[in-house]
């Protein structure tokens, strides 16, 4: 641990870590927060805590460095969880969403997480749910994504995994996935 250099990897993680949580504000714009009330120096400490407290799941062996296993293994999920917890499913800002048509995040992935929380009637949300499985009848592996991976949070990986298909197709049914759920919600966007 005396060769690790905690200085320089504090300043990356936490460069990495405000640009990962730009648009995740906390329910409140205009809070300098993000999710959960966190702040970004939370997200760094808590990384390299869970870190320091579990050195051994970090395997120097993948080639990966620790720098990367932060960033990408141990702030996502920490990340994740806090953007799932059902706290944050009912206290996003959706309604100061501002959408660049050159975003890979579009209003669509943005607001569908929220409208079972967001309409006064639970039918509303079932039959935009309904309108999006019957719009992927055709299309059975994106319909499995938006079953499994979107609906229940099932990672890409154990998607791959657990229904043994190639990653370029997975990759081809989300895409398919993100323009049907692009169209659909067009269809419910009243500005």
């Amino acid at each position: 641990m005396d060769k690790i250099k905690w200085e320089e990897i504090y300043l990356r993680l936490y460069a990495y870590t405000d640009q990962l949580l730009k648009n995740l504000s906390w329910f409140r714009k205009n809070s300098d927060s993000f999710i959960k009330g966190k702040q970004v120096e939370d997200y760094v400490c808590d990384a390299i805590e869970k870190y320091l407290s579990e050195p051994e799941k970090f395997d120097e062996n993948t080639g990966r460095s620790l720098l990367n296993y932060l960033k990408y293994h141990v702030v996502r999920s920490l990340v994740s969880n806090d953007i799932n917890s059902a706290e944050n499913t009912k206290t996003v800002d959706f309604i100061n969403y501002t959408c660049n048509d050159n975003d890979d995040e579009s209003y669509s992935e943005y607001i569908l997480p929220v409208i079972a929380a967001t309409f006064d009637e639970d039918i509303d949300y079932q039959r935009i749910i309904l309108e999006i499985e019957n719009s992927l009848n055709d299309d059975a592996i994106a319909k499995l994504i938006f079953q499994e991976v979107r609906l229940n949070g099932i990672p890409r990986r154990d998607f791959i995994k657990k229904h043994k298909i190639e990653e370029k197709d997975f990759d081809n049914g989300m895409k398919r996935l993100k323009t049907i759920l692009k169209n659909i919600a067009k269809q419910y966007d009243y500005e």
